[in-house]
């Protein structure tokens, strides 16, 4: 979905807010899946999410009617990263629950 909205000509493209949030959420909930599931490959995760990010926006030079900036594929960058960072940190206290509670019905 991502990748059809980005390369679509603009008249096609659906809209919900301000273009640069809208691109920012959308990264942000691309990098937490790929936190989310693959959890163990961080490395895999962080250079999809950065391929995908300055790839995609490369991609817009080939059509006449989009445009690729460097600060709108920054702020994909950085949301993807934010949402790997949140997907890891959801993971993290998910993980912490489960030892706690594992460890309190041992005892």
């Amino acid at each position: 979905m991502i990748a059809i909205t980005t390369v679509a000509p603009i008249y096609d493209r659906p809209t919900f807010g301000h273009a640069r949030i809208e691109r920012l959420v959308a990264f942000m909930a691309l990098g937490a899946m790929f936190a989310w599931s693959y959890p163990n490959r961080l490395l895999f995760s962080v250079l999809i999410v950065s391929c995908g990010a300055f790839g995609l926006e490369a991609l817009q030079l080939i059509t006449p009617d989009r445009h690729a900036r460097l600060l709108d594929a920054f702020v994909k960058l950085a949301g993807g990263w934010s949402g790997l960072g949140f997907g890891h940190l959801t993971m993290s206290f998910m993980r912490a629950g489960r030892l706690r509670l594992g460890s309190q019905g041992d005892g």
